[in-house]
């Protein structure tokens, strides 16, 4: 569904990535590892065109999007749930989940879908976003990508800051996308935690891909410690 290759990315000056491959098939959760600052969030910002990358290419399912906008990327779908859960603190719950569907999605289907998953965000249809606990802002984060009916979801960092019990119900969440035809990229700090759940896992370190291998083959290899830890 989405290959990178050989994705140069740069802020300024600054090179962030460097030559980055990697491969996501259609129906899977690919984990992308790394310690902080290893270039994860930046190859999530340039799939989804935030970013421009300055050598390489993106194919989403056949096609380059590399040079596409962001809102051009979204209507193929690519959607972004961003890390750090980004709601609007001063729109209710429903407004923040109809802007997910603003450039694409069906609101009236995928509305009903996402209450249905979130359950926690039915009753609070009404109050303003930035009054929800953190759980809920991730809830909401992840249900307002869902509006846009992504084929692909990028989920950067959905446990940050979360307690355990509220971890393991979106992780839950997360694990079954695959039966409603979502692909995820999935960036997140607990590896423990993303090889639980992904199929396969890449790690990046120094803007560069330094291992890929099935997720349940590194659960218990020094490989992974080796990514964040250097």
């Amino acid at each position: 569904m989405l290959k990178l290759d050989h994705v140069h990315v740069h802020y300024g000056r600054v090179q962030v990535l460097r030559g980055v491959s990697l491969e996501i098939p259609d129906g899977s959760v690919v984990a992308l590892l790394g310690a902080n600052g290893a270039g994860k969030s930046t190859m999530l910002k340039a799939i989804s065109g935030i970013l421009r990358p300055s050598r390489g290419t993106i194919i989403f399912d056949g096609e380059d999007i590399s040079r596409l906008d962001s809102s051009a990327i979204v209507r193929r779908g690519v959607i972004h749930c961003p890390e750090g859960r980004q709601v609007f603190p001063g729109l209710t719950v429903r407004e923040n989940l109809l802007l997910g569907s603003y450039v694409r999605g069906n609101p009236r289907v995928q509305f009903d879908r996402v209450i249905d998953i979130f359950e926690a965000l039915g009753p609070r249809l009404g109050q303003l976003a930035g009054t929800l606990s953190g759980g809920e802002q991730q809830m909401l984060a992840i249900g307002r990508a869902l509006m846009g009916e992504p084929r692909l979801l990028l989920l950067d960092e959905p446990s940050l800051g979360l307690a355990p019990l509220i971890v393991e119900y979106i992780f839950k969440v997360i694990s079954k996308f695959h039966e409603h035809d979502i692909s995820v990229l999935l960036v997140e700090q607990n590896a423990t935690l993303a090889l639980e759940f992904a199929d396969w896992a890449y790690a990046l370190s120094h803007g560069q891909i330094r291992f890929s291998q099935a997720a349940d083959e590194l659960r218990d290899s020094d490989l992974v410690r080796s990514a964040y830890l250097g």
